[in-house]
Parts: C-alpha cells; structure tokens; sequence
C-alpha cells in the first residue's frame, strides 16, 4: 500500500493481445472481472478491483509501468484459451 487512504486493491492480469481477444470472443470480459472481482472479495475480505487487460492496452495506458508491483508472472498452461474453458 503506498497511501494511508487507499480503497481497494488494484489486481490486474496483462494477456497477450491474441489470448485476450479469443478470450472475449468466448465470454464477457467485463463480466468475468466482476466475478473474478466478487470472488476476491469473499475469499480475502478486502475490497479487489480484478481486471483482465489487453497488454498493448495496458501499456499504452501506463507507458512504463513504474507504478506496478507485480505480484509475480506466470506463464499460460497453454496459449489455446477455449481448452481453459472446456467444460466450463
């Protein structure tokens, strides 16, 4: 926390712009943040702004980045986002 009078806590996760966009053909993107954000909320009792970003639109938002603290990269399982949702 950087401000004593801070609100929620800004979690983002940046996709490559393809991943992003198969992603958004498949579901709501504004949607899936909402529930992601909901369920952030239950499981740590904080107030979570969750959002799924395309990357080249994240950094072009906040070109680079110095306010970022990652909380750690992780790469994909797999780049195929529709195997991610089978049986979902």
């Amino acid at each position: 926390m950087t401000r004593q009078d801070w609100r929620d806590v800004d979690v983002r996760v940046l996709l490559d712009d393809a991943t992003f966009d198969e992603l958004a053909r498949l579901v709501s993107i504004p949607r899936l943040n909402q529930m992601i954000s909901l369920w952030a909320v239950q499981a740590t009792g904080m107030p979570v702004d969750f959002q799924l970003q395309r990357r080249t639109d994240a950094n072009d938002e906040f070109p680079g980045a110095a306010s970022r603290r990652p909380l750690g990269v992780r790469p994909l399982l797999t780049p195929d986002v529709s195997e991610l949702l089978e049986g979902a």
